[in-house]
């Protein structure tokens, strides 16, 4: 699906000839490609998991001990940026999923922009323990409506801030995806936000970002120093 997004958005794309339009449309179409090449490394990770479950399980096992390493015991509050590329988003992402299960908390998983569900159904296969995660992703809804709306950051963080804080872990999947709605001074004050919420309520939080090589020097180390602490796997 990804991928026939991209190549409609290309094809159209000549057809607009106004700067202001066409530049943001052209992100999107480069956006899908990535969600497509991230979609693409979890069905593999899937397909894998039949042939050889006890050497993905050894991939998560070296993962999870350098999470172990670099992050020690985890205390709260505390805000960690997890950079990591397509290639290893998989083992980066469940693993720290993994990693904060086993300290105990509660994990509230935002998949921003891929199926949460399927996300939980890849981790549980892969081995991880998810009955103490909560998956949310544009389809949830609460009684205000869609919990994960990348459109509205404001509500977006509004529905953090009203989540149980006790002993809790908000994962936020991924950056990238926030990137095709918004302009980088944007997306920096929606991190301080949900990091200030972490601070004032005691809880963690961690971005995880599938890095492309390619952007803003100055915004990336911009949105690096936000954070206690700065992983890539």
């Amino acid at each position: 699906m990804e991928n026939q997004a991209h190549d409609f958005y290309f094809a159209n794309l000549e057809k607009i000839t106004r700067e202001d339009i066409s530049r943001p449309i052209k992100k999107i179409a480069e956006d899908e490609l990535r969600h497509a090449a991230v979609a693409d490394e979890l069905v593999s990770i899937a397909e894998k998991i039949g042939e050889d479950k006890e050497k993905i399980s050894a991939v998560y096992s070296e993962t999870l001990e350098r999470l172990e390493t670099e992050l020690g015991n985890l205390d709260s509050p505390c805000s960690i940026l997890l950079l990591t590329t397509v290639e290893s988003y998989a083992k980066a992402s469940f693993g720290l999923t993994e990693y904060s299960h086993k300290k105990g908390k509660k994990i509230l998983y935002f998949a921003v922009n891929k199926s949460g569900s399927k996300v939980k159904e890849l981790m549980g296969e892969a081995g991880g323990d998810v009955s103490g995660v909560t998956f949310i992703d544009s389809n949830t809804v609460n009684e205000q409506g869609q919990i994960v709306d990348v459109k509205n950051l404001s509500e977006f963080a509004i529905n953090i801030e009203k989540a149980e804080s006790k002993n809790l872990f908000v994962i936020l999947d991924s950056l990238a995806a926030l990137s095709t709605y918004h302009d980088q001074k944007t997306i920096e004050k929606f991190i301080h936000s949900i990091i200030s919420q972490g601070g004032r309520n005691n809880f963690c939080v961690a971005f995880i970002a599938v890095d492309s090589g390619e952007g803003d020097t100055a915004h990336k180390a911009a949105i690096a120093s936000c954070f206690d602490k700065v992983i890539n796997i």
